[in-house]
């Protein structure tokens, strides 16, 4: 099994990942971008999920010393999508994220293992 980097702060929707990933992948949870940078280097980490809207304003930076450090590192975008927010998606995709979990449509546990393996066998 390898491990899931999940930068995801709602912990309903960590166990959402958590149910969809089970006997595939272990889900680690992250408080902030420095615990995903440190369980990338101490573990083999293929997949990173990530909700960058979850602490206020959006920083693209950490996303890209995370892709330049683990360029094979495949990234999910794990997100409340509203009006005011499209922008920073279009932003999210262009800084390199893999895919994308709209949170409250996209986050049954079925729909998650699905994006998660489309993610992952784009970036191979």
């Amino acid at each position: 099994m390898s491990v899931v980097a999940a930068l995801v702060e709602n912990p309903a929707r960590l166990l959402r990942l958590r149910t969809a990933l089970r006997g595939r992948h272990t889900v680690e949870s992250c408080g902030d971008w420095g615990a995903v940078t440190f369980l990338c280097e101490q573990h083999p980490v293929h997949l990173a999920i990530l909700d960058f809207l979850a602490f206020g304003e959006l920083s693209l930076e950490p996303l890209r010393r995370l892709k330049r450090s683990f360029p094979r590192l495949t990234t999910i975008a794990y997100v409340t999508v509203t009006p005011e927010r499209a922008h920073d998606l279009f932003d999210v995709g262009r800084a390199g994220v893999d895919a994308l979990i709209v949170a409250d449509r996209d986050d049954d546990p079925s729909t998650i293992a699905t994006i998660v393996e489309q993610a992952e066998a784009r970036s191979v």
